[in-house]
């Protein structure tokens, strides 16, 4: 009940993961300049505009794919009735990050080039050689570039999201966690103190009430976009 995983965004942002030597990359691909870029040109494969951005139906099959991998949440089967509304679930996220990042632009938040730096040779790091890195970087059609404006993306949305934390005063308090323990405890037998409990308890308290916070300005911030969509 109480372990959780603490992720700030509601579903996953872009996860370059590196198992067993291989870069498996989930993300949509973007543009050196960092806008999301259309991976199919054919104009079918379009599902959301987000002021003239493109949004696929790649990028909602790699969204997917990087949430079963990361066992954050649980993916219907394709064949059920419940997956339409988990895609357009996931779509909507994808809107949510174009507002985002198109506000944080405005807002100047932007990663600092050393932050970039350092997460793209935490990645490079897990390979033997740069030759074996950019082999595979090839192997599943990315460049340094692409890459790096990948990473940025990432880096930018956490810090807004960070900002959106501090301007909402999102606290929880040790009562707060106390309460939601008892009232767990009150219907079932738990094998953790809250003391052992307490932390997890915060953390998804407090995650909560972020994404409450993210759900109202993606609402703001949607109302005066240009957002079409076609799913």
């Amino acid at each position: 009940m109480f372990k959780t995983k603490v992720l700030l965004p509601v579903i996953a942002l872009i996860a370059i993961v590196a198992i067993g030597g291989a870069i498996y990359y989930f993300g949509g691909k973007t543009t050196e300049d960092g806008q999301v870029a259309d991976n199919n040109s054919d104009t079918s494969a379009v599902v959301a505009r987000v002021d003239g951005v493109a949004i696929t139906r790649a990028h909602i099959d790699a969204r997917i794919a990087q949430v079963k991998g990361s066992g954050q949440a649980q993916v219907p089967a394709e064949d059920a009735p419940e997956y339409a509304e988990f895609q357009e679930a996931v779509l909507t996220q994808l809107i949510n990050e174009e507002l985002f990042l198109k506000d944080a632009a405005r807002l100047g938040i932007a990663p600092e080039d050393a932050d970039v730096d350092a997460q793209l040779e935490q990645v490079k790091e897990q390979f033997e050689s740069d030759a074996a890195f950019e082999s595979q970087l090839a192997a599943v059609g990315l460049t340094n570039a692409t890459l790096r404006a990948d990473i940025e993306r990432q880096l930018t949305l956490t810090a807004y999201y960070q900002q959106v934390q501090t301007d909402s005063e999102i606290t929880v308090s040790e009562e707060d966690a106390q309460a939601v323990y008892d009232q767990v405890a009150a219907n079932q037998e738990l094998d953790v103190t809250f003391e052992d409990a307490k932390a997890n308890i915060i953390a998804q308290l407090t995650q909560q009430k972020l994404n409450e916070a993210l759900t109202q300005k993606a609402a703001e911030l949607r109302a005066n976009a240009s957002v079409e969509t076609l799913l």
